[in-house]
């Protein structure tokens, strides 16, 4: 969950250079063609951090495996549709692949400024398969839709954005 006002604060603070260096150009230009880039870059925030929790998750008291200052191999995009996925480049792609074959990776992103009673939020997550470790294409190719089960209605705290990431196997459903 991120403070979109105080994370606002953050972006303009420097000049905007963190905001270079943990958002991609896809991220910023996505962001400026949004109502709110404030809110767009808070929830793309919140999804590069939910992730990196759900992939840490896996073993307690053990380091993210991220690599240290590479948030924007973790890139926040939208498929034609405007639902959020997740595209990994990089270390951050390798190590979550090596970690975590043939996994999928789901997303939901909220603002507060969405209108409450439609369920961007919960339905349809946006889905992306990781790829073989032999492919070199960009795992954002593969994005289709998939219907959570039981997905409780979410209740967005007002000047906030949120973000949720699943990461799937295979072998667990």
């Amino acid at each position: 969950m991120v403070n979109i006002g105080s994370f606002a604060d953050v972006l303009t603070s420097d000049a905007g250079a963190w905001k270079r260096m943990v958002f991609t150009g896809n991220e910023l230009r996505d962001a400026l063609t949004r109502p709110s880039e404030f809110e767009t870059l808070a929830g793309k925030w919140a999804a590069k951090e939910a992730f990196v929790k759900a992939w840490s998750s896996f073993e307690i008291g053990v380091p993210p495996k991220i690599p240290d200052n590479l948030w924007s191999e973790i890139e926040i995009l939208r498929d034609v549709y405007s639902r959020p996925l997740i595209r990994l480049t990089g270390r951050t792609k390798r190590a979550f692949e090596e970690e975590h074959p043939n996994a999928t990776i789901t997303l939901s992103i909220s603002h507060d400024s969405a209108p409450h009673d439609t369920p961007h939020a919960a339905h349809p997550l946006a889905q992306q398969s990781a790829p073989h470790a032999s492919q070199s294409t960009p795992s954002a190719s593969c994005v289709s839709n998939i219907t959570a089960p039981s997905v409780p209605p979410v209740t967005v705290p007002e000047g906030y954005a949120i973000a949720q990431v699943i990461i799937i196997h295979p072998h667990s459903l």
